[in-house]
């Protein structure tokens, strides 16, 4: 489908705003609602990191409440598979990777304010903290860049700039994608085509799943960059970011 010159046609121009729209709501939502939340969250979980008996008494207050969670959201990516309902499936992915949000406020414990998240992660967590590493193989574009700019740099105070910068790149090109993705669907739902098979969707039966995965992982590649917060679990949860990504790769290659 070309487009031929001369004025734009309404349909396409609605596709596109409506696309900008919710690519920015997307976008501010997951950067404001983790502040928000963190606020709120941290009158009920406090800072407890002193303390350790109190810390002991809430783990296990709350490692129920954990394990329950992870059931849930394993039960719905199954749920999703067996059904060929995709959403649940993607709804029990993107869970599993919100606790990631809680690296990004100031939380003083790792259960701190919107940190509390993590107790998704519980199961984990009782396995071994370092089972997180078991995916840092997907950083190796990180430590390719460290190595690349360190090395024609140094390690002078503009290296943590360019990485940042690198970084953001990664996460707002996600949200690009995914713009690119709901607006050539929102023009073929527009024209009423049968099936989306221009533009991006040349290149991707799925772009804003595949927005999602570079967008979740600039948020992978931001936490290493994070100043160390005292009490808080600093491994970049790398293994998380991998079996989210591998649900909606199976995802992607199942037929609903």
């Amino acid at each position: 489908m070309v487009l031929g010159m001369g004025r734009l046609p309404k349909e396409l121009i609605f596709a596109f705003l409506f696309a900008f729209i919710f690519s920015v709501a997307l976008f501010y939502v997951s950067l404001e609602i983790p502040r928000i939340l963190d606020v709120v969250l941290r009158k009920y979980f406090p800072d407890i990191f002193y303390d350790i008996e109190e810390i002991e008494v809430f783990l296990d207050y709350v490692r129920p409440i954990g394990y329950l969670a992870f059931l849930i959201v394993i039960l719905l990516i199954i749920l999703g598979f067996v059904t060929r309902y995709k959403e649940f499936s993607f709804l029990g992915s993107l869970a599993m990777y919100l606790p990631v949000f809680g690296y990004f406020a100031s939380a003083m414990f790792f259960l701190a304010g919107i940190g509390v998240l993590r107790v998704l992660w519980l199961p984990f967590f009782d396995t071994s903290s370092e089972i997180f590493m078991l995916g840092h193989i997907v950083l190796i574009p990180l430590y390719i860049e460290e190595s690349i700019i360190s090395y024609h740099l140094g390690w002078r105070s503009p290296i943590h700039a360019l990485f940042r910068f690198f970084t953001i790149t990664i996460i707002f090109a996600g949200i690009f994608i995914f713009f690119l993705g709901s607006s050539t669907w929102l023009y073929g739902k527009f024209k009423k085509v049968d099936i989306t098979d221009f533009w991006i969707y040349r290149y991707s039966r799925h772009p804003q799943y595949l927005g999602y995965i570079v967008w979740s992982y600039g948020y992978l590649l931001l936490v290493p960059q994070l100043s160390y917060i005292r009490g808080a679990f600093a491994i970049p949860p790398s293994l998380i970011w991998v079996i989210s990504t591998m649900i909606i790769l199976v995802l992607r290659y199942t037929k609903k």
